[in-house]
């Protein structure tokens, strides 16, 4: 998933001797020109990320998400692919759209299942030829 990371390293030789943890910051960024990836902050709740092309409908033909992961849009909306979807909570799932067009799309998260979780604050990033 992309994002900014903090890497540790240890190395341990032969003898069984361990270095001191080394970390560095890494930032992924995507390689498709529309990432959109959604988290939230609970366990055992499923929620679901849906992108749709202004004017469509959610649940609709057009709405691209975890029971239309590759919906067959007009070419000038771009190629979406629903890449990954997390059914016991904390995410991540996310959208990728290659070629997604001068278009606006709208991003919504729907509150599949509490299976105890309760009350979730969900982040949504977007992420445009590779920025946040």
């Amino acid at each position: 998933m992309a994002g900014p990371y903090e890497v540790g390293l240890v190395v341990t030789d032969w003898n069984g001797i361990q270095s001191e943890q080394t970390t560095c910051l890494v930032d992924i960024k995507p390689d498709e020109d529309l990432y959109v990836a959604m988290s939230w902050d609970t366990a055992n709740t499923d929620l679901d990320l849906h992108m749709i092309p202004e004017g469509e409908s959610m649940w609709g033909c057009n709405d691209c998400s975890w029971c239309n992961p590759d919906p067959d849009w007009f070419a000038a909306w771009g190629n979406p692919v629903y890449a990954l979807d997390n059914t016991s909570g904390y995410g991540p799932e996310n959208i990728n759209v290659d070629n997604p067009g001068p278009f606006q799309y709208d991003i919504k998260a729907h509150y599949w299942a509490d299976r105890g979780g309760g009350a979730t604050r969900v982040t949504i990033s977007v992420y445009i030829l590779g920025e946040l």
